[in-house]
C-alpha cells in the first residue's frame, strides 16, 4: 500500500501503530524523528526490473509510503549506474553485475 505523498509522515506513523507494528512509545520516538532526515537526496524505489532512483516529491512520496526505500547501490561508489550486483565467489570476492 503506498499513501498518497500529501498524507506525509504522520499517517505512515499512524498506519504502522494501527496495525500493531508500533506500540505507544514507539509511536511517540517515530512521530519525534522525520525519515528523510536519514535518507540521502537520492533514494532508490525497488521495482521488479531494479532500483530506480527518486529524488525531490517523489523521494518524500516514497519515504512517507511503506514501501521499501534504498538508500544505497554500488557500495557507493562514485559514478555507478546503480546496477544491482551479486558476489561472485569464483572470481575470489571480486563483484561482478548480476545478469539482466
Amino acid at each position: 500500500m503506498t499513501l498518497a505523498p500529501q498524507r506525509g509522515h504522520a499517517v505512515l506513523v499512524d498506519l504502522l501503530h494501527e496495525h500493531g507494528l508500533l506500540d505507544a512509545d514507539w509511536r511517540r520516538i517515530w512521530l519525534g524523528v522525520p525519515r528523510a532526515a536519514f535518507v540521502p537526496e537520492t533514494a532508490w524505489r525497488q521495482t521488479p526490473a531494479g532500483c530506480v532512483p527518486v529524488t525531490g516529491d517523489g523521494r518524500l512520496a516514497l519515504l512517507h509510503s511503506d514501501e521499501p526505500v534504498v538508500t544505497r547501490l554500488d557500495d557507493g561508489a562514485p559514478g555507478c549506474p546503480g546496477r544491482l550486483r551479486r558476489r561472485d565467489h569464483t572470481s575470489h570476492g571480486r563483484d561482478r553485475p548480476m545478469a539482466r
